[in-house]
């Protein structure tokens, strides 16, 4: 449950019907945004702290076997390591509304070199 130190951050936050990732420095300014797409290197330890700006959302990438609901005025992780390079499906499994089945990601893992 708890990631390695040399984990790298990523800032993850659902609302209907959307994920937004969000890198941030050291002092919590942000690097880069992304909307729909996460990217990591392969290899690397990455800690997804997750929070929802509205009702309970679940994150699922099922080929990372990694599940996690995410609250609203709550924060949660959860960490994974990519094993190899490619691109992967994110899901929301929670329904949470409408435009519920809409409600999808992606991870694309690289190289150390490309993600530097």
């Amino acid at each position: 449950a708890i990631p390695p130190d040399n984990a790298i951050t990523v800032h993850v936050t659902a609302k209907k019907w959307a994920w937004t990732f969000e890198y941030r420095q050291p002092d919590g300014r942000p690097i880069v945004q992304g909307f729909s797409e996460i990217v990591v290197p392969a290899g690397q330890p990455v800690r997804l702290m997750m929070i929802s700006q509205d009702v309970l959302h679940s994150f699922y990438m099922p080929e990372f076997r990694i599940k996690h609901d995410v609250l609203p005025n709550r924060q949660t992780f959860v960490w994974f390591t990519a094993p190899r390079e490619g691109v992967y499906q994110v899901l929301c499994t929670e329904y949470c509304g409408q435009a519920h089945s809409n409600m999808g990601a992606r991870v694309r893992v690289v190289s150390q070199t490309d993600f530097s």
